[in-house]
């Protein structure tokens, strides 16, 4: 089983990304029915009330499994990811105490990623490209700790994932595309502007993701929208994990809903 584990703080885009990975590829196949309820509801709210999924709750985790499958109906792959809060994220990075069931959930997220193949870390240009002087002291603050946080999952990957492969996402790529042109790019603007960080993840690829290829004047997500920002993520996935002469998994990259 290929395990891909997708993290961030909160408001880094997790389920947003999640949902275009189940409506992008429709050969992507439930196989729980956590799974199943998540692609339904996922569906309705950006196709059909045009609405943004809402935050998963502190504390909370779920197991999403899927298949991923070809014309003819075989198995390309086994695709498992675990949903959670990012404030359990932020727990975990920071050994928090806190309640008997958000100690559990932070030991089901640290157990997942132990076993994760795969790491996306998903961070938000919003945030990657706050102004520290024009914010409010509680959102300096929470920046401060994403960045902390950012940093604690990469020394993680590199003590505890040494064979995993990683991708650094940089989310609302589609409201940010002037900026990341002007700074040369996602790798580059992610080095100027958390350089402490790259300085410690050299060699981590970064890209830009738009989940979701546009919005609307309310900041919904727009008619006719597009799932297809998320594939320079998952052709990383394809790459680093089996590499351009495996077909199986390298058909991850091409497989879409037209």
């Amino acid at each position: 089983m290929a395990r891909i584990a997708i993290v961030g703080c909160e408001a880094s885009g997790k389920t947003v990304f999640m949902s275009a990975l189940t409506d992008f590829y429709h050969n992507l196949v439930p196989e729980n029915s956590a799974s199943n309820r998540f692609a339904a509801f996922a569906h309705r709210q950006l196709r059909t009330l045009r609405q943004w999924p809402p935050a998963t709750n502190p504390g909370r985790t779920i197991a999403l499994e899927w298949s991923l499958r070809d014309s003819k109906g075989e198995a390309l792959a086994n695709i498992a990811m675990l949903e959670f809060g990012g404030e359990t994220f932020r727990a975990a990075s920071r050994e928090d105490e806190g309640s008997s069931r958000r100690q559990a959930a932070v030991k089901e997220l640290m157990d997942y990623l132990s076993a994760a193949d795969f790491v996306i870390i998903l961070v938000s240009l919003k945030e990657l490209l706050r102004d520290d002087v024009a914010v409010a002291d509680a959102e300096f603050e929470r920046s401060t700790e994403a960045l902390w946080v950012t940093r604690g999952l990469i020394e993680f990957i590199r003590e505890r994932l040494p064979g995993a492969g990683v991708v650094i996402g940089l989310t609302q790529a589609d409201r940010y595309r002037d900026t990341l042109a002007a700074g040369g790019g996602p790798a580059a603007v992610f080095a100027a502007r958390w350089p402490r960080i790259r300085a410690v993840a050299p060699d981590f690829p970064v890209v830009e993701i738009a989940s979701v290829s546009a919005t609307d004047a309310d900041g919904r997500p727009a008619e006719g929208f597009r799932t297809d920002g998320i594939l320079p993520a998952m052709r990383e996935f394809a790459r680093q994990t089996c590499g351009d002469p495996k077909r199986l998994l390298a058909e991850l990259s091409a497989l879409r809903e037209d």
